[in-house]
C-alpha cells in the first residue's frame, strides 16, 4: 500500500502507535469494544503491514487459530478467517484451507451468488460475492463457478448502471464499488457509465457520499469508491487534492481515524479506509 508516501512519518508513527494499542493480550485487534474480533483483526492486521510493521506472528496467530477450521462462524466471520490466515506468513494448511472454502461455499445463494446474510437464501448480494473472493484469494483458490457469480450481480445492477446490494434497494456507492471490482477481477469489462456514476458521488469539499442523496460523505464510501475507480483506471486528478484533505480531516488526535466528521470514535477498521484512500491518491 503507498499510503506512507502521502504521510509525514510524525504521522506515521502515531497512527501506528493507536493501531498497536488496539491489540489485545489475546493476540486479537478490538473493535468498538474492549473485546477481540476477527473482523477487525482484518483491519488491524493490514494496518500494520501497510504502515510497514511486522504483525507479532506467534500472539497473531494463536488467536487466529483458535477459531480452528471455522465451524459455527458466519459467512463475514468466516471470510475473515480466511483473511487473517494469509497474514501469517506460514503457508495455510491445504486442507485447512479446503475446509473453510466449503464452509464459505454454504452461503451460496438460489442465483449463484453469496449471501451473508443467511444460507439458502433466493439472492445473493454485492458484499458476499466480494468477500467471497477475497476470501478465496486468500486461501490460493479459484472462486467457484464464477460465471453465475456474475448472473447474481448483473440482477443486482440498477437502471442508472449503479449496482445495489440487494434485491430491491437503490444502488450504493460501496456495493458499486465492490461489484466494478468483483467484475474486473473475473475480467469483465466495466461499462463506462457504471464509473461515472460512482465518480458522481464525489462530494465537492472532498471524499465520497454513500448515496445520491446522502447529506455528506465519508471514509467507507470513500476507500471503497477510490479502490474501484483506480482498479478500473479512471482518473483521480479532479478529485486527489479535495479528498486528500477530507481524510487528513478525519484524523483523530489518538492517531487513529473517525469514519465521518460527525464522529469521534476511532478504530481499526476506519483507520485502514483512511489509508486505502491514501494509498489510492498516492
Amino acid at each position: 500500500m503507498r499510503a506512507a508516501e502521502l504521510i509525514e512519518q510524525d504521522a506515521i508513527d502515531d497512527t501506528l502507535s493507536f493501531v498497536v494499542e488496539q491489540i489485545n493480550p489475546d493476540g486479537g485487534f478490538r473493535g468498538r469494544d474492549d473485546k477481540s474480533d476477527l473482523y477487525y483483526s482484518v483491519f488491524g492486521a493490514d494496518c500494520m503491514l501497510a504502515l510497514g510493521c511486522d504483525i507479532d506472528e506467534d500472539r497473531f496467530g494463536e488467536y487466529v487459530h483458535g477459531f480452528g477450521n471455522g465451524e459455527g462462524l458466519d459467512f463475514i466471520h468466516l471470510c475473515c478467517l480466511a483473511r487473517c490466515l494469509s497474514r501469517l506468513r506460514n503457508k495455510i494448511d491445504s486442507r485447512l484451507a479446503e475446509t473453510i472454502s466449503a464452509r464459505i461455499e454454504t452461503f451460496r445463494s438460489a442465483d449463484g451468488g453469496y449471501s451473508h446474510v443467511s444460507k439458502n437464501a433466493e439472492y445473493g448480494t454485492v458484499y458476499a460475492a466480494f468477500l467471497a473472493m477475497l476470501a478465496m484469494e486468500d486461501l490460493g483458490r479459484q472462486l467457484p463457478e464464477p460465471g453465475k457469480v456474475l448472473e447474481s450481480i448483473d440482477g443486482l445492477r440498477t437502471i442508472d448502471k449503479s449496482f445495489a446490494n440487494q434485491r430491491g434497494l437503490r444502488g450504493g456507492t460501496s456495493s458499486t464499488a465492490a461489484a466494478l471490482v468483483v467484475l474486473s477481477r473475473l475480467g469483465v469489462p466495466v461499462d463506462p457509465t457504471s464509473g461515472d456514476w460512482l465518480m458522481a458521488r464525489a462530494h465537492e469539499q472532498g471524499g465520497f457520499k454513500a448515496s445520491e442523496h446522502a447529506p455528506m460523505p465519508d471514509l467507507l464510501s470513500t476507500a471503497t469508491a477510490l479502490f474501484a475507480l483506480r482498479t478500473i483506471r479512471m482518473s483521480l486528478d479532479d478529485i486527489r487534492n479535495a479528498t486528500s484533505e477530507f481524510v487528513e480531516m478525519l484524523w483523530s488526535d489518538n492517531g487513529g481515524f473517525c469514519g465521518h466528521v460527525a464522529e469521534d470514535i476511532a478504530d481499526c477498521e476506519y483507520t485502514f479506509y483512511a489509508l486505502l484512500s491514501l494509498g489510492c491518491l498516492a
